[in-house]
């Protein structure tokens, strides 16, 4: 190990994002184009090749919404519009790290609302929010961890919020090491 150059996984984050961000402005069309092609076929359920497409339907979304605001648009359009899971949670995670704070919010409120009585969809909220790209996802774990929904003491909710956490390359890495040591307090 000590061979090795140490590993800055914030420096890491910020040349992967600045290299999507590239991606999103030079191919900005054909990912619109593409983006629009699959989405309007996007009809079936659990058929492989619809699947896939909704796949990369979402991908596409991703990249348009790493450096074009009609991409965040897009993603909350698809957000109030999905019928799948799959295309709702693309589009929250899009909003989660965008910088549109009330677009982000308003999604996190109404996927709350819409699944708050569906223990896997509270899952999958804690889940986002943890693996958010911010710098107050720290704080944000920690004030959910006060939320009537969560339970320390039931795995899967401690799962995907302090495992999920302790994941994100951006918020658990922090140059103060806060990550670290919020982990070792629970």
């Amino acid at each position: 190990s000590e061979q090795v150059e140490k590993i800055h996984p914030q420096a890491l984050f910020k040349n992967h994002q600045a290299l999507l961000h590239y991606i999103s402005i030079h191919l900005k069309n054909t990912l619109l184009t593409l983006y629009q092609t699959l989405h309007t076929h996007n009809t079936e359920l659990h058929e492989p090749q619809a699947i896939g497409r909704r796949s990369l339907k979402n991908i596409c979304l991703s990249y348009l919404a790493q450096a074009h605001t009609e991409g965040i648009e897009l993603a909350y359009q698809q957000f109030k519009e999905a019928r799948f899971m799959t295309d709702r949670l693309t589009a929250l995670v899009i909003l989660i790290n965008g910088d549109n704070i009330s677009l982000r919010d308003q999604a996190l409120s109404e996927f709350y609302e819409r699944f708050k009585n569906q223990p896997h969809g509270v899952d999958q909220w804690f889940l986002v929010q943890a693996n958010a790209h911010k710098q107050d996802t720290l704080a944000r774990v920690q004030k959910l961890m006060d939320h009537p929904a969560f339970n320390i003491k039931n795995p899967n909710k401690v799962s995907n919020l302090a495992v999920a956490f302790s994941q994100n390359i951006v918020a658990f890495h922090d140059d103060q090491g806060l990550g670290y040591e919020f982990l070792t307090q629970l």
